[in-house]
């Protein structure tokens, strides 16, 4: 990318720590709600380490792979169930080795469990999975502005989906517990319990201030698109794409627009006699409509105040 482009089309880098970092959040989501599922129902603990790792495992291919081709909706569901039933495998086969070395062979675990499970939970997850690891692979291949809203308005409203589908009877479990916290097992864990609790509160939080971001910033991208077209934009002009070198400069825009105009370097009077073929910083829209990424944030904002309002009064 060109030194001279504006930061706000820098901001589009899929550069690796960026991919990482949404990475982090999508797994610290992932093991909140399931460690307060497995808390509330009760499971191992090591069930949400198993159930959010076919997830996890799917995400890293997608933002970190190779020569990465592009990614269908398809090859990640399969990926995502295919790597859960392996897990479940897995699991399967040391209960089973456990079994037989304690000469207890008349009590083999059914294969059938583990593989319903793993293609079940699989499917379950990939609702998650697949729509973040497409909108990851669209960003690392085309990093623009565009796919890099689109990854973080994913998280958003996986986030809020989180926050908002919270497991039932968390409160009222830990609230039950609190009296006698050795009663039963699930109560000898109410410190976990209760830090769960405080968790989701954090994620409902984290959900309404990033969407509440992104709604922002894309308001604000828009005027500085706006600004750009206009001929307004301090230190740069607006050009034809013809006679301008555009290859490998990067795409930015907030929707798909066939119109296209060069933003190059230099004061709007600048005249095309003082560089022969001049370099364009970008290739912005001529204009944009609404994106998806407005109305799906004001939706996760509606729907973390109508839970906040539920919780609240019921």
């Amino acid at each position: 990318m060109p030194p001279t482009s504006p930061r706000w089309v820098r901001l589009g880098a899929a550069s690796p720590a960026a991919r990482l970092t949404l990475l982090l959040l999508a797994a610290l989501g992932h093991l909140l709600f399931l460690g307060s599922l497995a808390w509330t129902v009760p499971w191992s603990i090591a069930m949400p380490i198993l159930l959010a790792g076919a997830n996890l495992t799917a995400l890293a291919l997608a933002a970190f792979r190779p020569k990465p081709r592009p990614l269908t909706a398809g090859r990640a569901l399969a990926a995502v169930v295919g790597l859960t039933t392996a897990l479940c495998a897995v699991i399967y086969l040391v209960l089973v080795l456990e079994v037989v070395s304690s000469g207890r062979h008349d009590r083999l675990p059914s294969v059938i469990l583990p593989i319903g499970f793993g293609l079940v939970g699989g499917a379950l997850g990939s609702t998650v999975a697949v729509p973040l690891a497409l909108a990851l692979d669209r960003w690392r291949r085309e990093p623009t502005l565009r796919r890099s809203l689109d990854a973080w308005a994913t998280l958003a409203s996986i986030a809020t989906v989180f926050a908002v589908v919270r497991p039932a009877g968390l409160d009222a479990a830990v609230a039950r517990c609190a009296p006698s916290p050795g009663a039963s097992m699930q109560c000898e864990r109410l410190a976990h319990g209760r830090a769960l609790a405080a968790a989701d509160v954090a994620m409902a939080v984290f959900a309404v201030a990033l969407a509440a971001g992104l709604w922002a910033f894309e308001r604000l991208a828009r005027r500085w698109l706006d600004s750009a077209r206009g001929g307004a934009l301090p230190g740069y002009r607006l050009a034809p794409m013809e006679g301008v070198d555009a290859a490998g400069s990067p795409r930015c825009g907030l929707t798909e627009a066939p119109a296209l105009h060069a933003l190059v370097a230099g004061s709007t009077d600048a005249s095309y006699r003082e560089s022969a073929t001049p370099v364009a910083v970008a290739v912005i829209a001529a204009s944009e409509d609404a994106s998806w990424r407005e109305g799906a944030m004001f939706l996760v904002l509606l729907l973390s105040a109508v839970a906040f309002l539920g919780r609240c009064l019921l």
